[in-house]
């Protein structure tokens, strides 16, 4: 139903991302919109790992998940400086270097990701400081920046 929110405060800390992606599942699936999961858990869990990559030790961030009716909006606030930036990624299997040595060293895609599943996304300076990074997915048939 529009109007609908979700917000929690969680520890900027690793496991926060997996809370986040079963806080996303879950509250959609309540809202009627489970048909929504699978792409909003992988919008959540992009978002929510960037946040915890731009935090400190002992700081949060926070989840907030809002029904406008036409969209789900995802926004992920941390306290970190600076402004993403979505970078043009090579998303290309022949280039991408699977060797042991640098298996976690291809990393950087996930705003890519976040922007082909998002119908828009975006950045909103956060009070006192920090920033919310937004995501919305359409509700309805064309959705995403698939639609």
């Amino acid at each position: 139903m529009a109007g609908e929110t979700l917000t929690r405060r969680l520890a900027a800390a690793k496991s926060s991302v997996g809370m986040s992606r079963d806080l996303v599942a879950n509250t959609l699936g309540r809202w009627g919109l489970a048909d929504l999961a699978e792409d909003a858990v992988l919008v959540i869990s992009e978002l929510a790992t960037n946040a915890v990559g731009a935090s400190r030790a002992g700081q949060e961030i926070t989840v907030h998940l809002r029904n406008s009716g036409t969209e789900i909006i995802l926004a992920v606030h941390d306290n970190g400086p600076g402004t993403p930036r979505h970078r043009q990624v090579d998303l290309d299997l022949a280039t991408l270097d699977v060797s042991e040595r640098n298996f976690d060293a291809n990393g950087g895609w996930g705003l890519s990701i976040v922007a082909a599943l998002a119908a828009r996304c975006w950045v909103d300076p956060g009070t006192p400081a920090g920033k919310w990074v937004c995501a919305a997915l359409r509700i309805g048939p064309a959705r995403g920046g698939r639609g």
